[in-house]
């Protein structure tokens, strides 16, 4: 019988609140890694309105939930000894660094997931000073780690910011919901959903929208997210003034942080999903999109560029004019042109990013 090996995760956030793409990508293949390797999440109970508590999913899938960044740091802390493996899926969440350098020094493997905040944008947002200072740290001790990059562009920025011995690329795998039959047409109604952060240009869209308004031509924006932070929060107060400024209050519409079949049910009535992000790493809702035989519009931040050689949406630079291009190309699509690509977009998901692929590659990691 194979050794147990016991692996614990600190987040922000995780089940049943999955406001970031770290929660709903660990969740899904920690549901699915076997009875050998037992999970333990150390989380806050930030999206939840109780006291702190212990959840077991299974015999090998727990949850510690704690009201403070403290204890998630304390509960790792006491779980030393019990743990095989550390894994972080974030450079800069308060008790990782610390947790990090015990971890290390006690020996442990340790596995490094930057989910896209080594990039130059998500770099400079927040306090770049103290980012800095946490990445010599992570630098100094790289020959300790093992980092795991979401995406070929991911792997080459932590190349360059870190110069890490070990490497590996593995995609986010999520257990979604599926349409496999979709007989849609365009009809100018889109989506954005994920966080209301600046990062993702959500005001572009917006401008879009506002420049084919003046040209005769309606479309609808369906957000779908919320502003968890306080620079979110801003961001948001000024898409909401945005949209008062174009007049686009009976073309927009904040649906707010939407889960199950209120999701889906928005959904099913979008066209395309436009994420047209500065940077991205890898982009779940992308994942979310096609699995639904949504097309998809990413920018070249994003590391989507197989869009368009599977012809299941475009991959554009993500300037204001490529947005108001992509609007103009789906309309140009005939019914029967625009049904193939919802049929491409489904068949990239389901070629490309199976669950079972993902937790395979999850296990070698944890066990070898």
């Amino acid at each position: 019988m194979s050794k147990m090996v016991s692996v614990v995760q600190p987040l922000l956030v995780y089940y049943p609140v999955f406001s970031g793409g770290p929660a709903l990508s660990l969740f899904s293949i920690n549901s699915e890694l076997g009875s050998d390797i037992k999970v333990t999440v150390i989380t806050t109970l930030k999206g939840q309105n109780k006291n702190s508590y212990n959840h077991s999913l299974s015999d090998t899938h727990t949850i510690f939930y704690t009201k403070r960044f403290i204890h998630v740091f304390l509960d790792g802390l006491r779980l030393l000894n019990r743990s095989d493996v550390l894994q972080l899926s974030s450079l800069f969440f308060p008790p990782n660094i610390i947790l990090y350098l015990i971890y290390t020094l006690a020996r442990k493997k340790v596995i490094v997931s930057p989910r896209g905040e080594l990039f130059d944008p998500a770099l400079h947002q927040g306090r770049p000073m103290l980012k800095r200072l946490f990445l010599l740290i992570y630098k100094f001790n790289k020959s300790k780690t093992c980092w795991v990059a979401t995406s070929k562009e991911e792997a080459d920025v932590i190349r360059t910011k870190i110069e890490p011995t070990k490497i590996k690329i593995i995609p986010n795998y999520l257990k979604l919901k599926e349409r496999s039959n979709c007989q849609h047409s365009w009809t100018r109604n889109i989506l954005y959903m994920g966080r209301l952060s600046n990062i993702k240009n959500i005001h572009l869209i917006l401008e879009a929208l506002f420049l084919k308004k003046e040209s005769g031509e309606i479309y609808q924006l369906n957000i779908m997210g919320e502003a968890w932070t306080t620079s979110e929060k801003q961001y948001k107060d000024r898409l909401q003034k945005l949209v008062n400024q174009f007049s686009l209050e009976n073309q927009v519409i904040f649906h707010g942080h939407l889960t199950g079949k209120a999701k889906y049910s928005v959904m099913t009535d979008c066209d395309a999903l436009f994420l047209v992000s500065s940077s991205e790493n890898f982009g779940n809702v992308v994942l979310e999109a096609l699995a639904y035989s949504i097309p998809v519009v990413a920018s070249h931040g994003t590391p989507w560029n197989k869009l368009d050689k599977n012809q299941a949406g475009f991959f554009i630079s993500g300037s204001l004019g490529s947005i108001v291009k992509a609007l103009e190309e789906f309309d140009n699509l005939s019914n029967d042109d625009y049904r193939q690509m919802c049929k491409n977009a489904y068949e990239l998901y389901t070629s490309t990013y199976q669950l079972s692929d993902g937790v395979k590659c999850w296990r070698e990691v944890y066990i070898n």
